[in-house]
């Protein structure tokens, strides 16, 4: 493998910032997956000209990449005797325009993809071998999809993904705090979440969560906290059990589903807050149990559907009712914690 380093500058306009221009770089070949691209600061940006693949990437200080709506697909690592330092990206300047990122290499290795400026769009995890640690605070604006291979974030690197997460290999949250749109865990995908808090900002195809997969709460909290759901205000969680969950919908219309991912039952191992917007399981079959607090706030409706059968429920400690909670007429409801009612409504209906 090679080092190639981005000299820009030839000819003019255009011809300047095009990345498919053998001038515009040392040796005067483009680059290619044999070689470790990095993009050095020479004054004129590097613009990606159609999809690339490379090596491995590196982006000098202040020097800037224009992705340009394409795609740059990593095939290995850097190489420490090249000067690029065994990472498969390690971006310490500026990200321009739009660009995705795919990386297939095998390598146990880091991936710092945490710009001086701008973001990467999409990011796409691909080899079965690929072990990658994120290094740095990072944003996502697009979506991330891990098709194979395992995906971690380190220490107080938080991770936050404007678009949908879907995850076919392994995401591993050892930050503090992991925000996405949707969070889709196909069979065979893991996500070991973070003790801290993973906030779900999204849904697709009507799902805030759905683990078809595994789903490690490593005693953390999941948070559904979003705008307008797509699907007629409803939006479906789907995984069999929780540690902690919270629902803060924008609107007090706005309705989360629970649902098992199998079987009948959900399982909260902790608490369940009610912050804003509507709280109901499913189906009226489903069971559920609750194993601390239920917290409802003023502008929360804990099984808000009078057809709902609140017999399937048990909160084994305190429910605190600030909101309002509806009990299905002819059932029992279990609260082996007791109630305190604190302001609010307690409907049969």
């Amino acid at each position: 493998m090679a080092e190639a380093t981005w000299v820009g500058g030839d000819g003019t306009g255009a011809e300047q910032t095009d990345y498919g221009r053998t001038a515009n770089w040392s040796g005067g070949v483009v680059p290619d997956a044999d070689d470790h691209v990095i993009v050095a600061n020479t004054g004129h940006n590097c613009k990606l000209d159609a999809n690339r693949e490379a090596a491995s990437l590196t982006i000098n200080s202040s020097a800037t990449l224009d992705g340009s709506g394409a795609k740059l697909s990593i095939k290995s690592e850097g190489d420490s005797s090249e000067g690029t330092d065994g990472y498969a990206v390690d971006i310490n300047g500026i990200i321009a325009g739009n660009l995705d990122l795919e990386i297939t290499t095998a390598a146990t290795t880091s991936v710092d993809i945490a710009p001086s400026s701008g973001t990467i769009r999409n990011l796409t995890i691909n080899h079965a071998s690929f072990i990658g640690t994120i290094l740095g605070p990072t944003t996502i604006t697009g979506d991330l999809t891990i098709t194979a291979g395992e995906l971690k974030t380190a220490g107080s690197n938080d991770l936050t993904v404007t678009g949908d997460v879907s995850v076919t290999g392994t995401l591993t949250g050892n930050a503090s705090a992991i925000s996405m749109g949707s969070l889709t865990i196909a069979s065979g995908g893991t996500y070991s979440a973070t003790s801290g808090t993973t906030t779900i900002t999204d849904e697709a195809s009507s799902y805030a969560f759905d683990n078809a997969g595994t789903f490690t709460h490593n005693n953390g909290k999941v948070k559904i906290d979003f705008n307008t759901p797509n699907n007629s205000y409803d939006t479906l969680v789907r995984c069999d059990e929780f540690y902690d969950l919270e629902i803060e919908m924008d609107g007090t219309a706005y309705e989360t589903k629970l649902r098992p991912a199998s079987g009948t039952a959900n399982t909260i191992l902790n608490n369940l807050t009610l912050t804003q917007g509507i709280f109901e399981k499913n189906s009226a079959a489903h069971t559920l149990d609750i194993h601390g607090l239920t917290n409802i706030a003023a502008n929360g409706v804990f099984m808000e559907d009078t057809n709902e059968n609140t017999n399937t429920i048990t909160h084994h400690g305190l429910v605190t009712n600030l909101g309002e909670y509806k009990i299905n007429d002819t059932t029992t409801v279990k609260m082996n914690g007791g109630i305190r009612n604190l302001g609010g409504t307690v409907t049969v209906a």
